[in-house]
């Protein structure tokens, strides 16, 4: 993964709703490698994929990220039916 900040203009209204939810929080996630998991990817993380046009930000349409702009952080052990 790269170590530059992503400056596209979904990424920057993503961050500022996901900053301001009240499920965020400083909690770090990691693989079971012991890798740090980012709370997003974008484009450059990954050559040639352009994610906007494939697959949207979460809680955004078409929702491949999940229906909360938290992408479910805040829950992690939920069951619905």
């Amino acid at each position: 993964m790269s170590n530059s900040k992503p400056t596209s203009e979904a990424y920057k209204r993503w961050d500022a709703e996901f900053t301001k939810s009240k499920l965020r929080d400083d909690t770090l996630f990691k693989t079971v490698s012991s890798e740090d998991v980012p709370p997003i990817v974008t484009q450059y993380d990954m050559k040639d994929w352009d994610p906007e046009a494939q697959l949207g930000m979460p809680g955004q349409f078409p929702y491949t990220r999940g229906v909360h702009p938290s992408m479910y952080r805040g829950r992690l052990w939920t069951m619905r039916m």
